[in-house]
């Protein structure tokens, strides 16, 4: 299976759209049952620790969510968490219990296999959960939107709102794909659509996972030097635009943005009615 990526113009999406219309339970079915035979097939494509790449975005979303405050003693969701390599490296900043929800059984039986402490497993489907409205300080959801339809991208941003505190923080990546006309672009208006950017994170790795493809790809894969050598590189020659991977933090926009006196609105002073 290719790499997870935000297609905004969708290419091969996990679950292929039927001429009607599926129920939102018959969606939850077909994402499900499509995620436990790739879990089945191939695990080792859902670790984000699978090689130098990928460990680095680990890295750099660590960084990001310790960036945006401090933890202790609050309560988070690991969105789309796998077998549980981030969800335990969250539980490890000081939050008093992560969520951990994945739409796979075979992934949360992965990640209970391993030191669960204070992390709770949910099985659960995006872009839509069943979880409750804003009882999240933290919510992350990572490498998840390139496995949805192009039509519930904006359902996931709306989710991920939906489940943050108003004062909480969402965090939320993505691989960009190449072959999208400016990709970040596309992100950056999900994003602003239901948050107020704190901060953003870009990686550059476009030249380093062109050289997967050559007879160098199993000594270069695993090369964290050479990554970050080659993505120094790529970035000195790119703009913003030519970024490889985005990760997003931000806050939830008010629902009503307050009015200086002079614009509120008032009722203007009505003729009375002949019958009065």
């Amino acid at each position: 299976m290719s790499e997870n990526k935000l297609h905004i113009a969708q290419v091969a999406p996990v679950v292929a759209s039927k001429p009607s219309r599926p129920s939102q339970q018959g969606r939850r079915e077909e994402m499900q049952a499509a995620m436990e035979r790739l879990w089945k097939e191939d695990p080792e494509q859902f670790n984000p620790e699978r090689d130098a790449v990928q460990r680095q975005r680990v890295d750099r979303t660590l960084e990001m969510i310790a960036r945006c405050g401090n933890w202790k003693e609050k309560k988070a969701v690991d969105l789309g968490c796998g077998s549980g390599v981030i969800t335990r490296k969250m539980r490890d900043l000081g939050f008093l219990v992560v969520d951990a929800v994945d739409v796979s059984s075979q992934a949360l039986k992965r990640l209970q296999e391993k030191d669960a402490h204070n992390i709770h497993p949910i099985q659960d489907c995006l872009p839509c959960t069943r979880l409750k409205d804003a009882q999240y300080d933290l919510v992350v959801c990572t490498e998840v939107i390139g496995y949805l339809h192009q039509k519930e991208y904006r359902l996931l941003f709306s989710e991920l709102a939906r489940l943050v505190k108003m004062d909480g923080v969402v965090i939320c990546s993505s691989a960009l794909d190449a072959h999208t006309e400016n990709p970040l672009a596309l992100f950056s208006q999900l994003a602003d659509s239901e948050f107020e950017p704190l901060h953003w994170a870009l990686s550059y790795h476009r030249w380093f996972l062109n050289l997967l493809n050559t007879p160098l790809s199993r000594f270069l894969k695993q090369n964290g030097k050479v990554c970050n050598a080659l993505e120094a590189v790529c970035r000195f020659f790119s703009s913003p635009s030519g970024a490889s991977h985005v990760i997003f933090a931000g806050k939830r926009r008010p629902l009503q943005f307050p009015l200086p006196p002079n614009e509120i609105p008032r009722e203007p002073k009505q003729k009375r009615h002949v019958w009065e």
